[in-house]
């Protein structure tokens, strides 16, 4: 019996917190992306941010708790 093809995969969303690392945390906002690369890139070009905070920008999963 011959195999169907392939589904391609789904890229889901999720919705990141954006925070820029320095000596304290410096919380940006949130975005919706399918993972945290692509949420740093989607910030940078939502909030505008400079070049030389670029780096420092760390993405952390937004979970929701279903009641």
């Amino acid at each position: 019996m011959p195999r169907s093809p392939a589904k391609p995969k789904q890229r889901t969303t999720a919705e990141w917190q954006i925070t820029r690392v320095a000596k304290r945390a410096h919380y940006i906002g949130q975005v919706q992306a399918p993972d945290a690369d692509a949420a740093i890139k989607r910030a940078i070009e939502k909030y505008d941010i400079a070049a030389e905070h670029q780096g420092r920008l760390a993405a952390r999963p937004i979970t929701t708790s279903k009641p």
